[in-house]
C-alpha cells in the first residue's frame, strides 16, 4: 500500500484518469501538448483522442489486455489502438470508453449486462452496437450500471437493475435468462419494488425521463425539450452514476434520481421511495426510486456526482449541495448525520465552485 502520492510514468502526457475499486484508466494525448479538457488549464487546441492504458487487478479482462492477470504499471490497451478515445470509466469489474466519434466500447465482466452487448466477460474492448442509440457525448459507470446520454440529449441506460438504479419500468431480464423470458416483477405486471439482485438491462435501452409531468412546471419542461428529440422529451445535460443509483440533470437545470434511496441519495422525497426488503448495508431498510424522479430541493444545477452511497451538485452561481450517506463526513456538513434532502455545504460559500 502507498499512503503518499507516487508519480506513475506515462510515456506521453495523460489528458484524463478514471479509477474503480481495483483498478485504473488513463488517457495519454498523442498530441504530447495538454488541453486543459480535464485540468482545467484551459489550451486552444481541442482534444482530438489518446491511447489508453490500464492497470491494477485484471479478473474478469476488466484491464482489456485480453487475460486475467493483474498488471503493476500503466500498459496500453491493445484493442483500442488508433481509436481516438476521448473519455473512460471504471465500474466495480467492467470499463468503457468514449471515441471522438461518439462510439462507447466495454470490456471486462457481463454478469449483469453491464457491458450492453452479447457477452458475459469480454477480455478485449467491443462496440456497444445499438440501432436505437445514436452518437453518444458522455457516460457514467455505477457498479454494474451505464448512464449514456446522446448528442441530442436522450438517454440511455443498461447494466444492473438490482435497485431500479437503470430507470426503466418496462420488462427487465433474470440472469440466465434470454430476450424472450423477460419478467416484469409481479402477476399484476408492476415492477418489483423489492430489490432484486438478479434483474438487469442487458442492451441499451432509452430511459423514460419525462413521465415526470406533475413534478416540475411547465415552462420548465418546454425549456428543456430538444428539437431533436420528439414532443415531451426532456434534453439531459449531464449524469452521474453512484453503486446503485443515478443522477441527470437537464437542460433547464433541474436534477432528476432514481435507484436505491436507502440513505438518501437519490434525494428525492419519501412519497417516490418504496420500502424494501432489510438490507445488509448500515441504515437498516433499504428504499427504491424505480422512476427518474425531480430533486426539488435543489436550485438550477449544472454539474452533479455521485459516490457509492452520496450525491452532490454544483449550481449556476456556484454552490454546492450534497446528500446520502454521511458515515464518514463525506458531505462536507460538519458531523457524520445521513442526509435525505440536499443540503448547501456552507464551508465553500466564500468560493465559486465551476
Amino acid at each position: 500500500k502507498t499512503r503518499i502520492p507516487r508519480h506513475v510514468a506515462t510515456p506521453d502526457p495523460v489528458e484524463t484518469v478514471a479509477c474503480g475499486p481495483h483498478h485504473c484508466l488513463l488517457i495519454c494525448n498523442r498530441d504530447g501538448v495538454l488541453t486543459g479538457n480535464s485540468h482545467g488549464n484551459a489550451r486552444s487546441t481541442p482534444f482530438r483522442g489518446g491511447k489508453v492504458y490500464s492497470w491494477g487487478r485484471g479478473q474478469g479482462g476488466v484491464l482489456g489486455h485480453g487475460t486475467d492477470s493483474d498488471c503493476t504499471a500503466p500498459t496500453e490497451i491493445p484493442g483500442l489502438r488508433g481509436r481516438a478515445v476521448v473519455a473512460v470509466g471504471c465500474g466495480a469489474q467492467f470499463s468503457v470508453a468514449l471515441d471522438a466519434q461518439g462510439r462507447l466500447y466495454t470490456w471486462g465482466s457481463s454478469a449483469e449486462g453491464q457491458l450492453g452487448r452479447d457477452t458475459n466477460h469480454g477480455h478485449a474492448p467491443g462496440l456497444v452496437s445499438s440501432t436505437s442509440m445514436p452518437s453518444i457525448a458522455s457516460f457514467a459507470c455505477g457498479r454494474a450500471h451505464v448512464l449514456a446520454r446522446t448528442v441530442s440529449g436522450a438517454l440511455f441506460s443498461w447494466g444492473s437493475a438490482s435497485h431500479g438504479q437503470t430507470g426503466h419500468l418496462r420488462p427487465l431480464l433474470r440472469a440466465g435468462e434470454n430476450d424472450d423470458s423477460c419478467v416484469e416483477g409481479n402477476q399484476t405486471g408492476t415492477p418489483p419494488q423489492e430489490a432484486e439482485s438478479d434483474l438487469f438491462v442487458p442492451a441499451p435501452r432509452l430511459v423514460d425521463v419525462c413521465g415526470i409531468g406533475d413534478l416540475i412546471s411547465q415552462d420548465e419542461a418546454a425549456a428543456s425539450r430538444s428539437p431533436a428529440l420528439p414532443d415531451l422529451a426532456i434534453s439531459i445535460v449531464a449524469v452521474a452514476a453512484g453503486d446503485n443509483h443515478s443522477l441527470c440533470v437537464t437542460a433547464s437545470g433541474v436534477v432528476l434520481g432514481w435507484g436505491s434511496n436507502e440513505f438518501g441519495q437519490v434525494g428525492a422525497s419519501r412519497r417516490h421511495t418504496r420500502k424494501s426488503k432489510p438490507s445488509q448495508s448500515p441504515g437498516g431498510a433499504s428504499a427504491i426510486v424505480r422512476r427518474p424522479t425531480t430533486i426539488a430541493a435543489l436550485p438550477s444545477v449544472v454539474s452533479v456526482a455521485c459516490g457509492a452511497l452520496h450525491s452532490a451538485a454544483v449550481t449556476d452561481v456556484g454552490d454546492v449541495y450534497a446528500w446520502g450517506y454521511n458515515g464518514a463526513g463525506q458531505l462536507g456538513l460538519g458531523d457524520t448525520r445521513n442526509r435525505r434532502t440536499p443540503c448547501p455545504i456552507e464551508a465553500v460559500f466564500e468560493f465559486r465552485v465551476t
